[in-house]
């Protein structure tokens, strides 16, 4: 085991990085994190996936005491296998989307925006639906 100062902090991508466009883990993968946590260092998983998308391959990956940052930045929680849902939230960021809605719905005003539907400019277009004539 290294000594404290000689720990690392290993921060993996998830996506092209852990596992492959067609999401398989390798075993090699597997194996090399595995490997870099019996040395001692700390394993970070860190995604533009959503939290509930990274969870299954930590749990693949035997990682169950870590932190994961999620949705490219914005959620950072604590896997924690005591914790009802296996992690806690430490830190969630959020945005409102009208500002920039707004100025894209005048600087462009043909442009197509996708938004969800939870709040949002009312007057919105939806987008056509793949291969529908506009």
């Amino acid at each position: 085991m290294p000594s404290d100062s000689d720990r690392m902090l290993v921060a993996l991508d998830i996506d092209g990085t852990l596992v492959t466009y067609d999401e398989v883990l390798s075993d090699a993968a597997r194996d090399a994190v595995a490997a870099v946590r019996a040395a001692g260092h700390h394993v970070v998983l860190a995604s533009g996936r959503s939290l509930i998308a990274m969870t299954p391959i930590a749990a693949e990956l035997k990682i169950e005491e870590s932190w994961i940052v999620a949705s490219n930045g914005a959620v950072t929680a604590r896997l924690d296998p005591s914790a009802d849902m296996g992690y806690t939230l430490e830190r969630v960021e959020t945005f409102d989307p009208q500002p920039v809605l707004r100025m894209l719905k005048e600087e462009l005003p043909h442009a197509l925006r996708g938004r969800g539907r939870r709040r949002g400019l009312p007057d919105d277009r939806a987008l056509p639906r793949r291969g529908a004539q506009r």
